[in-house]
C-alpha cells in the first residue's frame, strides 16, 4: 500500500518536472534564435558570376561567388560553359570551391563576343544557373589599375552580428586574380547621419580574395551604415556600403 501511494505521488511530480524542463528549453532556444543573425541563404539572388582575362591576356579567369551562406564547400559543385555567340568556340570546366567561391581558368579565347554560364549543384542536385556576357577585344592586356577598377563591379560586403560580444564581423569578397595583393589595402568604419562615429577605422585583413575585420557595435540602438574602402597602391579606391541595424536589448 505504501509503495502504491508513493508511486501515485511521484508520478505527477515527475511529469511536472519534465514539462518545466521542456518549457525552459523552448525559452532558451527561442532566445538563442533571436540573438543569432542568420547568414544569407544560398540562392541565385546573392550569388554572382564574373569572367575576365588575366593581365597577360593568356588565361580566362572565372569566378562564381555564392556569398556568405555557411554552406560547406564539399556540398557545392559548379559546371561552367563558355561559348562564342557565333558558335565557333566552346569550352567547359568544373569550378573548385573555397569559402563559397568557385574558381577556374581556361585558355583565353580569340577576340569576339561570348556567353558564360555556370550551373551550381548542391549535394549533387542542380540548384540554379547564372549567365553573363564576355567581350574579348584585340587589346586584351589590362593594367593592374584597370583590373582594380573592375573589382567594384563584382565585390560585395557581408556582416555577421554577434550581440553577445557586442561586435560586428565584416567580410569583403572580391576577385583578386591578377592583382598584387601587397599593394591592396582596405578599411571599414561605421557611419550615422553622414558622419563617422569616431576618427578610427578598422583595417581589413586581406587574404585570398577576402578582407575581414571586427568592429565594436555602437551602444546606441538605431540604423547605421557600414562602409568598406579598398585602395590600390595608395592611388585608386572605391567604397562598398551596407546598412547595419543595432537592435534594442
Amino acid at each position: 500500500m505504501n509503495l502504491s501511494v508513493s508511486s501515485r505521488f511521484h508520478l505527477p511530480l515527475l511529469f511536472c518536472l519534465v514539462a518545466c524542463f521542456f518549457l525552459l528549453s523552448l525559452e532558451v532556444l527561442a532566445e538563442n534564435e533571436a540573438r543569432t543573425l542568420p547568414l544569407n541563404p544560398l540562392s541565385r539572388e546573392v550569388s554572382s558570376l564574373s569572367s575576365r582575362l588575366s593581365p597577360d591576356g593568356k588565361l580566362l579567369l572565372l569566378l562564381l561567388d555564392t556569398g556568405d551562406t555557411g554552406v560547406e564547400d564539399s556540398r557545392l559543385k559548379a559546371d561552367c560553359l563558355v561559348s562564342a555567340k557565333n558558335g565557333d568556340w566552346k569550352r567547359s570546366l568544373s569550378l573548385n570551391f573555397r569559402l563559397g567561391r568557385g574558381s577556374g581558368t581556361l585558355p583565353a579565347p580569340v577576340p569576339g563576343e561570348y556567353e558564360v554560364a555556370a550551373t551550381l549543384f548542391l549535394d549533387d542536385g542542380k540548384f540554379f544557373t547564372l549567365q553573363t556576357d564576355l567581350v574579348v577585344s584585340e587589346n586584351i592586356t589590362l593594367s593592374p589599375v584597370e583590373l582594380f577598377r573592375a573589382l567594384s563591379q563584382t565585390s560585395s560586403i557581408g556582416l555577421d552580428i554577434d550581440p553577445d560580444e557586442s561586435r560586428a564581423g565584416v567580410r569583403v569578397r572580391f576577385n583578386d586574380a591578377g592583382i598584387d595583393t601587397k599593394l591592396l589595402q582596405g578599411e571599414c568604419r561605421l557611419m550615422r547621419g553622414g558622419g563617422p562615429l569616431n576618427g578610427e577605422a578598422c583595417p581589413l585583413k586581406i587574404s585570398e580574395g577576402t578582407g575581414e575585420c571586427l568592429l565594436p557595435l555602437p551602444p546606441i540602438p538605431g540604423e547605421y551604415e557600414m562602409i568598406a574602402r579598398l585602395t590600390y597602391d595608395n592611388k585608386e579606391s572605391f567604397e562598398l556600403r551596407k546598412k547595419l541595424i543595432v537592435p534594442t536589448t
